[in-house]
């Protein structure tokens, strides 16, 4: 009868841990506002539009946790072309994994997720081709993006190795970046300059512009879909 007691009390103190395990939002993690459903973001580079932007299509639980992500390619003739499509599955309110196929159903990424602490994850990401690309990803007290540590590695070197840390506003919204490099030692700052809000005071309109230089390096401009 101890032993039963024993194992019964086991099993509760069990099932109260997981039920304790903090439940991942993606959106939270970025610094997004209200119920986000759909977000659609294009990306160019140098924040020119002549050069051939990217698009991705990002689609959210009503827990702000990604669950499908759509990259889209622009062509000569300006019309986007499906890249690549991403679903994500889960385990106990969290990412667990996720598998990637190309515009014919052939996959091309798989990823898998493995949580450090409530405040602490890792990712790896194996390609078709042979590369592997590793995250680890630190958030802060309110469970937004803090820190995230890069590596990128072929079966020959590792290419990338950065880390880089973000900085919020009283808004809530990423303001800066701070970049290290680990391979070349160079280290660079990034001012996130919003220009343009929806009703939410999600950002619409945005610049990356290096600290030293006042150059611009990136703008991504998003649509927000709402529940």
């Amino acid at each position: 009868m101890k032993s039963l007691a024993g194992i019964s009390f086991f099993l509760m103190i069990m099932a109260l841990k997981a039920c304790s395990v903090k439940q991942h939002s993606d959106l939270e993690e970025a610094g997004f506002h209200g119920p986000v459903s759909v977000i659609n973001e294009v990306n160019y580079v140098n924040g020119n539009p002549d050069d051939k932007p990217v698009r991705h299509v990002y689609y959210y639980n009503p827990q702000g946790q990604l669950t499908k992500l759509e990259k889209y390619n622009f062509f000569d003739n300006d019309i986007p072309k499906i890249n690549h499509t991403a679903n994500y599955h889960f385990k106990e309110g969290r990412k667990k994994g996720f598998t990637a196929v190309d515009r014919h159903g052939k996959i091309i990424e798989t990823g898998e997720f493995s949580w450090v602490s409530d405040h602490e994850y890792q990712t790896r990401i194996n390609f078709r081709d042979g590369y592997e690309i590793r995250y680890t990803t630190r958030l802060d007290e309110k469970g937004r993006l803090k820190q995230k540590k890069s590596v990128v590695e072929n079966p020959e070197k590792i290419m990338v190795n950065k880390t880089t840390d973000f900085s919020f506003n009283g808004k809530g919204d990423i303001a800066s970046s701070k970049i290290q490099d680990h391979l070349s030692g160079i280290n660079k700052d990034l001012l996130w300059k919003a220009f343009r809000f929806d009703a939410n005071m999600n950002i619409t309109e945005m610049y990356f512009i290096e600290a030293l230089s006042g150059d611009t390096s990136g703008k991504i401009t998003r649509t927000f879909t709402y529940r």
